[in-house]
């Protein structure tokens, strides 16, 4: 120690980077294999995400609940749910995922 620093050995400093750079290399990975929602599908899932109807999400977005029924179907898909609430967790989580990387 020097000065209130605390000085570690070359070869621990070159661990704890190695761990970072994994790290980061995963997190990278699975932002880069995320699925993408269309700007129509990320509005319809916002939705649900507050807990919206088909019919209110459809009234809101001037479509039919029909439409709104087929978003939903490819939304299910492209993010591996099945039911509203795990698309709202599902959501929320990709939500949060991208506004932890904001500068």
């Amino acid at each position: 120690m020097h000065n209130g620093e605390l000085w570690l050995p070359h070869l621990v400093i070159s661990q704890i980077f190695a761990l970072f750079s994994e790290e980061y290399q995963r997190a990278h990975q699975a932002t880069a294999h995320a699925p993408r929602l269309t700007t129509r599908e990320q509005a319809i899932a916002a939705l649900v995400a507050q807990g919206w109807t088909n019919k209110e999400i459809a009234k809101q977005l001037v479509l039919s609940p029909e439409t709104i029924k087929k978003h939903l179907k490819n939304i299910f898909a492209k993010l591996g749910t099945q039911k509203r609430s795990e698309l709202a967790a599902r959501y929320i989580g990709m939500l949060s995922n991208a506004i932890q990387r904001l500068p």
